[in-house]
């Protein structure tokens, strides 16, 4: 898979959850993400722990309070 194909699927996950694309919020280190062979899934959360959840707790609140268990 290359890194465009799954930055889609990173966004797919996103839209899913916030109702956003991953370009509509702050910027997270999405080729490292992929170079560690995260899943977008994975790389979604990562990006909800270490970036989002300090710019609105209620992306922590979406993620842990919804997505978890709709979007597997």
């Amino acid at each position: 898979m290359t890194f465009e194909e799954w930055k889609k699927e990173v966004d797919v996950v996103c839209v899913k959850t916030f109702g956003l694309s991953s370009d509509d919020m702050t910027d997270c280190n999405w080729c490292d993400y992929f170079e560690s062979e995260l899943s977008p899934f994975e790389a979604v959360e990562c990006a909800v722990e270490e970036v989002w959840s300090y710019d609105s707790p209620s992306f922590y609140d979406l993620w842990y309070g919804s997505a978890v268990s709709e979007v597997v």
